[in-house]
């Protein structure tokens, strides 16, 4: 799978401590996936944050040749919000 990642992706991976490996991780095993639209989606992978259960959430674009472009990442702790 070709993952791509945009500025802004990796700025805002950059200031939340995110790593590539971690994004691509929940691309590669979501417990939860939503399309938001025809070519956007949203990954969602559970973490452990000291001992705290969290969420991961990768926004990605399906480009036409296969490729998922990551738009943002984040982690939050409002599990019931986003499953």
């Amino acid at each position: 799978m070709n993952i791509i990642y945009s500025k802004h992706a990796l700025v805002q991976m950059i200031h939340r401590n995110i790593s590539k490996k971690e994004v691509e991780q929940a691309i590669l095993s979501p417990i939860k996936e939503i399309q938001q639209t025809p070519t956007r989606c949203r990954a969602i992978y559970a973490i452990t944050n000291n001992t705290k259960p969290m969420l991961m959430i990768v926004v990605y674009d399906i480009q036409h040749v296969g490729a998922k472009e990551i738009v943002t990442a984040f982690v939050t702790s409002k599990i019931n919000k986003y499953l």
